[in-house]
């Protein structure tokens, strides 16, 4: 990790009237050189604070550098200095590099390692030597044209890395790179083309593409598998490899669990035909049922730069200072339950769907199924049993596949050490060696490649404190620490590295209800505590988002509970958030697309206990549309914010603003452009308004909101689902 010291610091130093711009360099191991970068600091920056900011990464275009893009500032100052954003951090790299316009911010042989730069090495250096939010959710991305490009890349790749990012103008879906060729051949002489001019515009654009995704260091004169032959033709081959790099086949693969808040916009007219790139991104994620909020410009590539910028900043802001504004009052509602009502059982999100196996089906009888939930259409899919029927199974993800480390074939007792692997793409299971952590309900955490086996129980009921690591590459088991309170029935998540265990109980399960908390760091192989939570109990259900824990459910005294307490891992404060509509022990919980899922478990009712297939989702989301709602005494500026919810069901609210007293004109169309409905078409005075829309006479499909007022046009997208 480089050090502020060996930061080579310009001379030139350049004050705003409220935050500093400074520019410097340091060494980058991922690129091996020297790089550049501007850093602007909010007015009030104090290396002495003991709080630290959040950090906005901003990507420039290409044939530019770290020092473009200056009007940002200003439209910083402007934003923190009117209050309608929170003071933040950004950073400027340079993405620029020879023989053509720029990197891409991909890792390429030809440029180097420009990804792993903006991984790595830029946001170890920042946090080493500023004043920063040090976390996934305080840190986000953002750029224009290839800027926006790398930004979105990047952060689908990284969701671990970058809890946020905004896109403007960029080509974020690959499939449209084809319709560029004739602009390409043109500007050649036509075909056959002898040989493409790097010197002519769009030709430069293509080989700058080629250099960052089909490099080839042996082909002269330049180093590139260009994308096209002399007729113009596109070489299979050598377009397989660029839509390794496409934003909207890296979206099909992200991990869903990471909740990565999505923005992008672009001009109508943009005039590098950037425009098709954007929707049809955004059709790609309409078909993953990824959330993100999309808005159309009239112009071209460039212009309305200045608005636009604050509404990325605002999004970007709204997500990285919503954390604790909404958590403790979020809205629980359910969802389609499980085929099958069950208790222990084991869940895991893989590929923006979640996988429910085994479980208890009544005191006597357990399953073996493997039932799927498709959050997009809400529907549950039956798919390859597990080889043994299971409760308390151990389940983990890695490397896309899912791992079942034991479990118990009796409630108490019956502890088997099987450890099956399921693979979603055959929809098979193979068993590999066994486990050695030979001790009924653990817990179970994956950190990397490493999977942890922690504490448990005898076949009498008697915990164990015993760790075991097993590593996936080596398939090497290894005993770490104990754990200092020996117990079983308690869950256990992962925040940043390190393993926090929450609840459970001894032999005495009926009046032993633990309530301390403790965390595991596997690089120390060492244990501390926190504080403990509010209420004691075993077999509650744990899930981190947006940097804090929520702990649901369990059992304290003679029966479950529907509590939700909120833990941030920083402060070490508890809240209260909004109880389960359900009381449940021995359920599951997990994270998709920014919302909290719990199903199954079980209660007692008038000493009988109950089995839940019931699954409920827990919703702290705020409209993002009208970003600076909270902010009094801004200036207004002409906006339709996004539809919220969207995708709807049956009726949305739509929110707009008018900067001054104007005719304005608000329009449903459908996605073959035909007028559905006139939602507002009047003169209004200056101010915010909202107005809900039903879709009763409406099928299924895309629509787009376009708003006019004055000489301010835009476009929104929207979706109606019946059964979302």
């Amino acid at each position: 990790m480089a050090l502020l010291s060996s930061a080579i610091f310009s001379n030139t130093m350049e004050a705003s009237a409220q935050g500093t711009v400074t520019n410097i360099q340091f060494y980058s191991h991922s690129l091996d050189m020297d790089r550049n970068v501007q850093i602007y600091l909010p007015e009030g920056y104090n290396e002495q604070d003991s709080s630290g900011y959040p950090v906005i990464y901003f990507l420039h275009g290409a044939t530019l550098d770290h020092t473009a893009y200056q009007n940002l500032i200003a439209i910083l100052n402007t934003l923190i200095g009117e209050d309608m954003i929170s003071p933040v951090i950004v950073v400027k790299p340079d993405g620029s590099i020879g023989p053509w316009t720029g990197s891409f911010y991909t890792n390429s042989q030809l440029y180097g390692n420009f990804e792993d730069y903006m991984v790595q090495d830029l946001p170890e250096f920042i946090e080493a030597n500023y004043k920063t939010l040090a976390s996934r959710n305080k840190r986000a991305i953002m750029g224009h044209s290839m800027g926006g490009y790398g930004a979105m890349k990047i952060a689908l790749k990284h969701p671990d890395i970058y809890g946020a990012v905004a896109s403007l103008s960029a080509p974020l879906d690959f499939s449209h790179w084809p319709d560029r060729i004739p602009g390409v051949v043109s500007e050649n002489g036509g075909v056959p083309v002898s040989e493409y001019n790097p010197d002519k515009l769009q030709t430069s654009l293509f080989y700058t593409l080629a250099g960052a995704f089909s490099p080839n260091l042996k082909r002269t004169p330049y180093p590139v598998d260009f994308l096209i032959d002399s007729m113009g033709v596109v070489i299979d081959s050598v377009f397989s490899r660029w839509m390794l790099n496409d934003p909207a086949s890296l979206a099909a693969k992200m991990d869903r669990s990471s909740h990565l808040s999505i923005y992008f916009d672009c001009g109508e007219e943009d005039e590098l035909l950037t425009y098709p790139f954007n929707t049809g991104f955004a059709d790609s994620l309409d078909k993953l049922g990824i959330a993100y909020d999309f808005q159309s410009f009239t112009g071209g590539h460039m212009n309305q730069l200045p608005t636009r910028l604050p509404i990325a900043l605002q999004f970007l802001d709204s997500v990285m200072n919503r954390i604790g504004s909404n958590a403790e009052s979020g809205v629980w509602t359910y969802k389609a339950p499980m085929p099958t009502a069950r208790t222990f059982l084991g869940t895991c999100v893989l590929d923006g769907k979640i996988y429910t196996m085994g479980g208890a089906t009544s005191q006597i009888t357990f399953s073996s199924a493997l039932e799927v939930y498709d959050p997009l259409s809400d529907t549950w899919t039956q798919k390859a049993s597990m080889p043994m029927a299971l409760c308390y199974p151990n389940v983990c993800v890695m490397d896309r596949k899912i791992y079942v480390f034991g479990g118990s074939t009796s409630l108490f007792g019956g502890v088997v050490t099987t450890v099956y692997v399921y693979d979603p793409d055959t929809d098979t299971w193979t068993q590999i060696e066994d486990s050695l952590h030979e001790y009924g309900d653990p817990e179970i955490a994956a950190i990397d490649h490493k999977v942890y086996l922690i504490s448990g129980a005898t076949a009498g009921n008697i915990p164990v404190p015993e760790v075991n690591e097993y590593d996936t590459y080596t398939g090497i088991w290894t005993r770490k620490a104990d754990m200092p309170t020996a117990r079983t029935g308690f869950s256990a998540c992962v925040y940043e590295n390190k393993i926090y265990c929450f609840g459970g109980t001894d032999e005495n399960w009926s009046s032993v209800f633990f309530s301390n908390v403790e965390l595991y760091d596997p690089v120390q192989d060492a244990w501390a505590s926190t504080n403990n939570m509010p209420l004691g109990r075993w077999s509650p259900a744990v899930s981190v988002l947006d940097d804090l824990i929520f702990v649901s459910g369990g059992q304290n005294g003679s029966n479950a509970c529907d509590r939700l307490d909120i833990l941030d891992p920083v402060s070490e404060v508890w809240v209260k958030g909004t109880p389960m509509q359900q009381i449940r022990r021995g359920h599951e919980s997990c994270v998709l697309d920014g919302k909290i899922y719990v199903m199954g478990g079980s209660y007692t009712n008038n000493g009988i206990a109950v089995f839940l297939s019931s699954m409920e989702v827990y919703d702290m989301t705020i409209p993002i549309g009208n970003l600076s709602d909270n902010v009094e005494n801004h200036q207004l500026r002409n906006n339709l914010g996004q539809n919220y919810p969207n995708p709807f069901s049956s009726s949305t609210s739509i929110s707009f603003t008018m900067e001054s007293l104007q005719m304005v004109s608000l329009i449903m169309f459908d996605s073959q452009g035909r007028q559905i409905k006139v939602l507002a078409n009047e003169v209004k005075q200056p101010g915010e308004y909202t107005l809900t829309f039903s879709s009763a006479d409406l099928t299924e499909g895309i629509y787009f909101l376009r708003f006019a007022a004055g000489d301010y046009l835009q476009t929104n997208k929207c979706v109606l689902l019946r059964q979302y």
